[in-house]
């Protein structure tokens, strides 16, 4: 009743205040205008009883002040010439919250400018608003020279001026002028709170900085006024920090503890966890924390979904992949670029280019602008085959849609041309790549890796050693596995000398040794038996040249599966290689 009465007198105009109030009326304006009229007896006159007939007709009333200012170049009514009646504080803050675009700092400085002007007291509140914009456009020294002029003004900064500062610090990539931000507040007695250790924290996660974020978060949780308990957010940073350096079990270890300190797992939470579980090659982990989340009532959002879709079209799973693509579209989650790549090397590793290419359509049909990791899953249907013809074709499509080429693609590239045995074309490849001033153009572990395998399986030893060798120069370790498959390849190189030889034998020396029957070092190894995921199985035949033979039984064939899992044989010992992904690993394949 006490509401009705006031919106009743604020449009009869029974209220005057001749000072603007800090926030609108409910009638929306931001001065009363009934001294205009003259009506009202004072700023506190009692309303009349409802139903009171309105002393002025409503033709009398004062026309309503402008809105407030826009977000395009501070505010429209900054470049039209002031705001008219003048709005109260609030107005300019709303306005310096919803600037957008580029220069959104001095925009926000135009905004200050205009309230001094309109001669309205800037507090520590309006500051904080304008450093934000400086913040967001990654302007540090923006935020600095504002903070000085608070304090030059003797306007003091509180604990979101300086977690402001701080941000805009981290977002520059200045983490020592972060750090020092926190000195400063503690010398100013500004005790950091719950959003200034989260951005510590997030800034050294990110970084890379583990041990600074470990101590940042352990200083969050003996400090009284951090607000410890408010959200997941500064575990989570860590968490994914640990499971980038693959501490898988440290990450685990800090949700933990994160749970006993009675903290509440978020969206983000789970997503963290179920990349700690596919990191670990744990599926079925990570499909049991997203159906806790969903039983905790916490809505996936699309990167939750990403992640258990990437790990299943990683493995060819185009069943799982579909069933959760489905039940994704039914809880009405947008997909993104990252799903949409997962169901195209879905489709893609299953031979089902034509879905693969629908997909890539779809996407642009929907406005979701296809990545360079959708044609390179899309490719990788042709780049198993061999067909690196198709493969150019599709670059030439990127090129025609705006997409820029990237390693990946150029990886792709290479591995069409090493399945159709064509070790040359992807040296060149290789060349561009190494030539390009591009960073994105790079080659890395894979394009190397490419090459090298490429030239083993041609039994080029000493162009394998080189392609050792351009990979130091690049700044990158191989990887012990490769020595191990050299050595492997001088061996076999080896057996198949000796057979040689021994061809060249006269005829009688050959029959008494095969009289003597073969030693346990020349005869074939028996069929072992094969770990579950293999698909095939590299054999010695009689001449020392390899061959490769079916896990499930059958005759070998002397040529390189273009798909599967291979277990390849070394001096140290069988490793597991993935074609598709042409990925090597001592264990072999979960599956």
């Amino acid at each position: 009743r006490m509401s009705a009465w006031l919106r009743q007198g604020c449009v009869a105009g029974r209220c005057r205040l001749a000072q603007p109030v800090a926030r609108p009326l409910l009638c929306g304006a931001s001065r009363c205008q009934s001294d205009v009229t003259g009506a009202g007896d004072g700023p506190f006159q009692t309303p009349p009883p409802p139903g009171t007939p309105n002393p002025r007709p409503l033709s009398g009333l004062p026309k309503p002040p402008p809105p407030p200012p826009t977000s395009s170049a501070a505010g429209g009514a900054l470049e039209g010439g002031g705001f008219g009646s003048r709005p109260a504080a609030a107005a300019y803050h709303t306005a310096m919250r919803r600037i957008m675009g580029k220069d959104r700092g001095r925009q926000a400085e135009q905004i200050l400018r205009q309230m001094e002007e309109d001669g309205i007291e800037l507090t520590s509140q309006s500051y904080n608003h304008a450093m934000k914009a400086f913040a967001q456009d990654g302007d540090p020294a923006g935020a600095e020279a504002l903070l000085a002029k608070m304090e030059e003004r003797g306007v003091a900064p509180t604990v979101y001026t300086f977690s402001t500062l701080l941000q805009a610090h981290a977002k520059a990539g200045g983490v020592a002028a972060a750090k020092g931000v926190l000195d400063r507040m503690r010398q100013r007695d500004v005790a950091p709170n719950f959003v200034t250790y989260t951005i510590l924290i997030d800034m050294c996660a990110r970084g890379g900085d583990i041990p600074s974020a470990e101590a940042f978060l352990e200083d969050m949780e003996r400090s009284e006024t951090s607000d410890a308990g408010r959200g997941p957010a500064p575990y989570n940073a860590l968490m994914h920090a640990h499971i980038k350096a693959g501490n898988l079990d440290v990450a685990e270890s800090i949700w933990k503890r994160a749970q006993d300190r009675g903290v509440a797992p978020d969206v983000v939470s789970y997503t963290t966890l179920m990349q700690m579980r596919i990191a670990g090659g744990d599926i079925q982990g990570a499909e049991w924390y997203f159906e806790e989340a969903l039983a905790s009532g916490t809505r996936p959002s699309a990167p939750t979904f990403n992640v258990l879709l990437g790990a299943y079209a990683k493995q060819g799973q185009l069943a799982k992949v579909t069933a959760l693509w489905d039940r994704m579209e039914t809880m009405r989650i947008v997909p993104t670029a990252p799903g949409y790549n997962a169901l195209v090397q879905a489709y893609a590793k299953s031979g089902q280019v034509a879905q693969a290419e629908e997909v890539v359509q779809r996407m642009k049909r929907v406005g979701c602008m296809p990545t360079p990791h959708t044609f390179a899953a899309y490719m990788g249907a042709f780049a198993q085959v061999g067909n690196a013809k198709r493969c150019l074709q599709i670059v030439e499509d990127m090129k025609a849609a705006g997409v820029k080429a990237n390693s990946v693609i150029y990886n792709t590239i290479m591995k069409a041309h090493t399945f159709a045995g064509d070790a040359e074309s992807a040296e060149e490849v290789l060349r561009f790549m190494e030539a390009s001033e591009d960073p994105e153009l790079r080659p890395d572990h894979y394009s190397y890796n490419t090459l090298f395998f490429a030239r083993l399986r041609g039994n080029f030893i000493e162009k394998a050693e080189e392609v050792m060798e351009r990979m130091r120069g690049a700044g990158l370790e191989p990887d012990p596995l490769l020595h191990r498959a050299l050595d492997e390849a001088r061996s076999r190189v080896s057996r198949h000398q000796q057979a040689q030889q021994f061809q060249q034998q006269p005829q009688q020396e050959r029959g008494a040794q095969d009289a003597r029957g073969q030693s346990p070092a020349t005869a074939s190894p028996a069929a072992a038996k094969v770990p579950p995921g293999v698909d095939w199985v590299q054999v010695a035949t009689a001449d020392g040249s390899q061959a490769f033979r079916p896990a499930a039984g059958g005759q070998p064939t002397p040529a390189t599966p273009t798909s599967g899992v291979i277990q390849m044989m070394s001096e140290h010992g069988p490793y597991y290689w993935d074609v598709a992904t042409n990925a090597t690993s001592w264990d072999p394949p979960a599956r």
